[in-house]
């Protein structure tokens, strides 16, 4: 395997040494906005149709509904389920994959294949050390719609890469 700048490829983020696959997927991961101390959150707890929204999330309180496993698809060569903490729900766009759609946790059975379940995380070429988060179902991104705000809801967004938002990149934290 190659070194660590060996990791990414064609934008797609892709480990190339096991050990760092390992790290990625061993423990809970808190989602951040790439401009704020803000993180991707089920507003209201971990419960099926939980939108998700921008909170702080204070890693103190090790809020559940803040904390996201990577679950490798089995269907998808380089495609994710983000899995809330401590419940079988995931993050699903409502809907299906379609500009403007909601976040909401979802039980997303697996063996249904449901693109708007799955997830592949892109390299930001711009801002170093974030992801953009980009539906298995097109070429749309998870995003904080109206900017990095609290409170902000999760929506799926064309997100143009040459613009730069910093509501479309996330920090894998």
């Amino acid at each position: 395997m190659g070194n660590a700048s060996d990791a990414y490829s064609e934008g797609l983020w892709q480990c190339s040494a096991q050990a760092e696959l390992d790290r990625a997927m061993s423990s809970p991961r808190y989602l951040r906005v790439s401009d704020q101390n803000l993180s991707l959150h089920a507003k209201g707890g971990a419960a099926p149709g939980a939108r998700e929204t921008l909170h702080p999330c204070p890693r103190s309180r090790n809020h559940p509904n803040c904390q996201w496993d990577l679950i490798p698809s089995g269907t998808r060569p380089g495609a994710f389920y983000l899995k809330i903490q401590g419940e079988e729900l995931y993050l699903h766009a409502k809907g299906g994959a379609s500009p403007g759609a909601r976040m909401t946790l979802h039980a997303c059975p697996k063996g249904r294949n449901h693109s708007n379940c799955q997830w592949y995380i892109e390299k930001s070429r711009t801002r170093p050390g974030t992801v953009y988060l980009r539906s298995a179902g097109g070429d749309l991104y998870a995003h904080a719609k109206g900017g990095s705000r609290s409170g902000a809801e999760i929506t799926l967004h064309a997100c143009p890469k040459e613009r730069n938002h910093p509501n479309c990149q996330w920090y894998l934290e």
